[in-house]
């Protein structure tokens, strides 16, 4: 018998004492608690503000580059023989 600590995220069970679980075997979960999951904060309008500037911002950005030409990109040649290499 092998007794394992460890927590359980999407069903997937994670050993935290350092334990290998076998490959193939007979088991019983036995859960000791369950952790309940933190609550998401909801955002203030503070936030939600400085979001939409943010978004602003990158559509701004976006509209200013849109007529830019890309620059010329360095075309790469086969790669040689090496050098130096016996059998």
């Amino acid at each position: 018998m092998l007794a394992v600590k460890g927590y359980i995220n999407d069903g997937r069970f994670t050993p935290t004492d350092g334990a290998s679980l076998p490959v193939y075997a007979r088991a019983v979960l036995v859960i000791e608690g369950i952790i309940p999951q933190p609550a998401l904060a909801s955002a203030t309008a503070k936030d939600i503000t400085a979001r939409q500037e943010w978004i602003s911002q990158l559509r701004q950005a976006r509209k200013m580059a849109e007529n830019d030409p890309l620059p010329d990109f360095v075309i790469r040649q086969p790669m040689g023989e090496p050098h130096g290499l016996t059998d």
